[in-house]
């Protein structure tokens, strides 16, 4: 790494120069907070306070919900840092600019050479919400940091035999859950991935030490069963099927009045079940209901919301950030409500110039998808290389589903950074990737 450092300070410099600006700028304008922001904050409040990752004011009654809604990771790190904005963001600038050197440390340990600076720097620009969510008190960039981490260990591993990096792969994957709890259903397969590459490479203790987010996903319910009479990892899963992904599919299927009414009514039911478990069971049966019954139009949409999740260039974001008249709603609002035509119609209306920052920003994003189109239909050698980037990327895309964003896509865009520069998309087109077996 030392030698990658020398041979890359310059433009590893202009990086840090960039990340810098988007630290500075937010120091002087303070729009540190959005919606999911307040809450994360008051966990780390009530952690050291009351011994709980309550994600509200605590004060009672106190709901069951936001015990859990939050979990613990990023809460923590806030809470260490003494919730100081300028701190936080400043750390996580630094990690946003390890990630994207991590990243590049992989193309050239799979390609053997150090991609061009130009053509990396310029994609970094043309993604600008990586450092802008590195600017906000929210996970993503901590969140990106496991991911991209995992990655970069499992292959150092899978390379070397070394025990130290498979150790650390699952230190982050088991870490990564207790920051997002998107990634808790992730480390059921990982169980199982850590005993074939154990039994493959006859180090045991691997097997062993893939069993550590698993134990840590299980103990963390098992609290939140304690602490709410309800075994389950986050509350905040049932809530955004009902409130955002059934939603959504229902403002497309029959109206946003009827969808409305749907909703605000099964949300009261809900909230008027003494049980907490009773009522989380009632919202999933009901989520199910809506999904089984339009499930034609349900996976159209899920497949659009993918789309969305890689090419969607981030308008809240920059809006956000620079302090732009946001105007009513964003992308994913139109989107929901009036599909792609919508989205074109609500886009002409925005000023000239972000109308064009955000046309290039699409067209970065065009040209990373297209490198990592040819990463998946042309595998490199080993095999695992070829898999590693990809696992993270569709999995969080998958699952992310109808509300597919750039938000969303923030975790996994230095992979997707890799797999582009890696197949050279689309300067060469060379052989992928690295020649040893």
């Amino acid at each position: 790494m030392k030698a990658f450092l020398n041979e890359n300070a310059r433009p590893l410099a202009l990086l840090a120069g960039w990340a810098f600006f988007f630290w500075l700028w937010q120091l002087f304008h303070a729009q540190y907070l959005l919606v999911d922001s307040h809450e994360y904050l008051f966990a780390a409040q009530n952690l050291f306070r009351h011994g709980a990752w309550y994600c509200a004011p605590w004060a009672e009654p106190l709901s069951p919900e936001n015990f859990t809604k939050r979990p613990p990771g990023y809460p923590l790190i806030l809470a260490l840092l003494g919730r100081n904005y300028a701190l936080v963001t400043f750390l996580q600038t630094a990690m946003a600019w390890l990630n994207i050197v991590l990243a590049l440390l992989l193309v050239r340990r799979w390609t053997g050479k150090n991609p061009n600076p130009w053509v990396w720097l310029s994609m970094v620009v043309l993604f600008p919400a990586q450092f802008i969510y590195a600017n906000l008190i929210m996970t993503e960039t901590v969140f990106q940091l496991c991911l991209v981490g995992w990655v970069f260990f499992q292959d150092k591993a899978l390379d070397e035999g070394a025990t130290p990096a498979w150790r650390n792969s699952q230190v982050l994957m088991a870490f990564g859950a207790l920051v997002k709890p998107v990634l808790y259903l992730a480390v059921f397969p990982a169980v199982l991935w850590g005993i074939f590459w154990a039994w493959k490479k006859k180090k045991w203790t691997w097997a062993l030490w893939s069993a550590l987010p698993l134990a840590v996903v299980l103990g963390y319910m098992g609290w939140n069963a304690h602490q709410t009479g309800y075994y389950h990892y986050s509350s905040i899963q049932g809530r955004s099927l009902l409130l955002y992904t059934s939603r959504f599919l229902l403002v497309q299927e029959s109206g946003e009045v009827a969808a409305d009414q749907y909703v605000d009514s099964v949300w009261q039911q809900v909230q008027a079940t003494p049980d907490f478990g009773e009522g989380q069971k009632l919202l999933q049966k009901e989520v199910k209901l809506v999904i089984g019954s339009h499930l034609p139009a349900y996976i159209s949409f899920h497949l659009k919301g993918m789309a969305n999740f890689f090419a969607d260039p981030g308008r809240f974001d920059l809006y956000h950030f620079f302090e732009v008249n946001p105007g009513e709603g964003g992308l994913l609002a139109q989107f929901s409500e009036g599909g792609y035509v919508a989205v074109w119609q609500y886009l002409w209306k925005q000023p000239v110039g972000w109308l064009l920052a955000l046309a290039f920003i699409f067209a970065g994003n065009a040209l990373k998808i297209g490198g990592m189109a040819i990463w998946t239909i042309r595998p490199a050698k080993p095999w695992w290389v070829w898999l590693l980037p990809l696992l993270p990327v569709f999995y969080l895309a998958g699952i992310t589903g109808i509300n597919g964003a750039s938000r969303f896509f923030v975790p996994v865009y230095p992979l997707v950074l890799v797999m582009f520069l890696a197949a050279d998309w689309p300067f060469g087109l060379q052989r992928l990737v690295r020649s040893r077996q």
